[in-house]
């Protein structure tokens, strides 16, 4: 409930639901600095669901595509959208490209949150469109 009074009770109601029922399916997109939910860059992988300080950038973003969004955000942390048994991650656009291909081929480090899903290779599918696509392979 990304209106709760308690947003920190609110998040942990939710990671103990997340641990009770599991998750089978993470859809995921990667924003402009890697981040995959709203764990923007220097999240912790060991991060659990938790209310999330929003970058300029995904805001600035946001705003640009009409939606009004708050500087903070309930999300679930790395370490939970990684216990997914599976997960699904769309990336389009040329601008997500560069990006993308830090995630894939950079270093592993939470500059680069998504880059966290190569510790979990074999769950994750990628969807790309061509833009996206040319970035990454040239």
């Amino acid at each position: 409930n990304g209106l709760a009074q308690d947003p920190h009770k609110e998040a942990a109601r939710y990671e103990a639901l997340i641990q009770k029922l599991k998750v089978d399916l993470a859809f995921l997109g990667i924003g402009p600095g890697g981040h995959i939910g709203f764990n923007e860059a220097n999240t912790s992988f060991s991060s659990i669901t938790h209310l999330a300080q929003l970058s300029s950038e995904t805001v600035r973003r946001d705003k640009e595509r009409g939606q009004e969004t708050p500087g903070q955000a309930l999300t679930q942390g790395i370490s939970t959208i990684l216990r997914a048994k599976h997960h699904i991650l769309v990336a389009y656009g040329r601008e997500k490209g560069d990006i993308l291909r830090e995630a894939l081929y950079g270093k592993i480090s939470s500059k680069v949150p998504a880059s966290a899903l190569r510790e979990v290779g074999k769950k994750v599918v990628m969807f790309v469109d061509e833009g996206a696509g040319h970035a990454i392979t040239g």
